[in-house]
């Protein structure tokens, strides 16, 4: 974005494939399964009677958001809306949520594709709304960074967004069968644990296949996107 705003036209990026990126961060780690028990563990070592309810907690959140706001991708959607940009979305992402309101699950005004689950990994049952935190999050994850580019489908068009429904936050990078590790919460109590079933040490999240599956579709829609936008323009 910072390039398309100058004069230099060969510095100008033409298209942009997101692969499972978020907004409203600091939300997204209080809600997100694999960075949250660090980070609320280690500010609970300083307040034993600290919970997710605490107003300090939720004024330090506040404080923190409003600290990264200028860089937050959020406040880059003027930017995005009617670019050549595809998000790709795990759905179910462990790492960076999918969404951590609940607006964005299925039967809300979202225009779901037919059959489609969000944020639920079936072996898992881990999702990002389900956290018992004071403050919703309307701005945190990759839905409602979708929502505010106004990302449709790709078959019709740029910006858009694939959700695929089998793969890791990391399939697009290493795209192999994963397996979760048991995560040690001892003396860790925060009430979002009790709302969610973790997985077992080596409970398989993806197949090879799948993971190899996904990386396939990443690669095709990047080119695809690429192929269109380079093409002449009909008069």
């Amino acid at each position: 974005m910072a390039a398309n705003s100058g004069d230099r036209e060969d510095l100008k990026i033409e298209n942009s494939h997101l692969m499972t990126p978020a907004s409203g961060v600091v939300r997204m780690l209080e809600n997100s399964p694999s960075f949250a028990p660090t980070i609320l563990a280690g500010l609970k070592q300083t307040d034993s009677e600290l919970t997710q309810a605490s107003n300090n907690l939720q004024s330090f959140f506040t404080v923190f958001q409003a600290a990264i706001d200028t860089v937050d991708p959020i406040n880059m959607v003027d930017e995005l809306q009617g670019s050549n940009t595809l998000i790709s979305q795990v759905d179910g992402d462990r790492t960076t949520i999918n969404a951590a309101f609940d607006f964005y699950i299925e039967g809300s005004g979202t225009n779901w594709e037919a059959g489609y689950k969000p944020f639920v990994t079936d072996a898992l049952q881990v999702v990002g709304l389900n956290i018992d935190s004071q403050s919703p999050a309307p701005l945190a994850g990759s839905e409602p960074l979708a929502a505010w580019i106004a990302a449709g489908s790709f078959a019709e068009g740029l910006p858009a967004i694939t959700r695929y429904a089998e793969g890791t936050h990391g399939t697009p990078v290493l795209p192999l069968a994963e397996a979760t590790e048991a995560p040690n919460f001892t003396e860790f109590e925060f009430d979002f644990l009790k709302d969610r079933t973790l997985a077992l040490t080596e409970t398989q999240v993806v197949s090879a296949a799948n993971a190899s599956l996904m990386f396939s579709g990443l690669v095709g829609q990047t080119l695809q996107m690429i192929l269109q936008s380079s093409a002449p323009q009909q008069p």
